[in-house]
């Protein structure tokens, strides 16, 4: 707890540089995970050496395809609501925070790990108490591709987005999605937390930019339109939109362009 709450609070100013928001399982993952490390690393040193050896290893083969399999199915319930983000204006709460917890591990009371932990874990509630009460004022914003804009409203931590294009600007939407938008998002609202998505000018490449988004990011409600000439392209996307949206709980609201 002690190595692992540190290294949180040092990676957190970087992850805010980038827009990238901070899981509630880093503190624990390793906690967690280390036993599953172990025993692989155990059973797959095992089956190396008892195959150097000619002994029979196919139980010790099964034992490891059991715990992959098991390790794959803990990963796979993972949630995008575990992931908490701050704003660029915390950048600085980030830093301090940051350097505090330098000064302690240094101390020669303090940096111990008995004394220290709970010390790094409180540093560590610092920004993101920061970012609860940020999240009660409303903000606003816009995330341009190329020439056009998509306006990003947050309010009680969730942000409501009005695409005026910009999520099928790019042939590579879900790229864009993944690595700027999403950041975007996180940088100047501090969530990645969807109320509504508006999508009135709707491509191929929007649909794709929305499963996405819906992928890697809560996304309580999307409203398109519909163009009233709709390709083979447009319609498999939207099909697909369909599936995503299902398994991700996410509402779909649809309707035609007028004209």
């Amino acid at each position: 707890m002690h190595v692992q709450l540190f290294l949180s609070l040092i990676s957190l100013p970087v992850l805010v540089t980038w827009g990238l928001p901070f899981s509630l399982t880093t503190v624990f993952g390793n906690l967690l995970f280390t036993p599953f490390l172990t025993l692989f690393l155990l059973i797959s040193t095992g089956i190396f050496f008892f195959e150097l050896l000619h002994i029979s290893n196919n139980w010790l083969i099964h034992a490891l395809e059991k715990l992959c399999a098991f390790w794959m199915y803990c990963l796979d319930h993972g949630s995008t609501t575990w992931l908490y983000g701050i704003d660029y204006y915390g950048l600085i709460i980030c830093i301090l925070c940051a350097f505090t917890a330098c000064i302690l591990l240094h101390h020669k009371h303090w940096g111990r790990e008995k004394n220290s932990w709970y010390l790094f874990l409180l540093l560590l509630l610092v920004p993101f108490t920061y970012q609860k009460i940020r999240s009660f004022f409303t903000q606003k914003g816009h995330i341009t591709c190329i020439k056009k804009n998509a306006l990003i409203t947050s309010s009680n931590g969730t942000i409501s987005v009005i695409d005026y294009g910009a999520l099928g600007e790019k042939k590579s939407a879900g790229t864009w999605i993944q690595y700027t938008f999403l950041a975007e998002a996180l940088k100047q609202c501090g969530s990645v937390q969807f109320d509504t998505v508006t999508c009135p000018y709707a491509n191929s490449q929007t649909l794709e930019a929305l499963n996405t988004l819906c992928r890697h990011a809560r996304v309580k409600k999307i409203a398109i339109t519909h163009p009233n000439r709709q390709t083979k392209q447009y319609r498999d996307s939207y099909k697909l939109l369909e599936i995503t949206a299902k398994k991700e709980g996410t509402i779909l609201f649809k309707s035609l362009a007028k004209g």
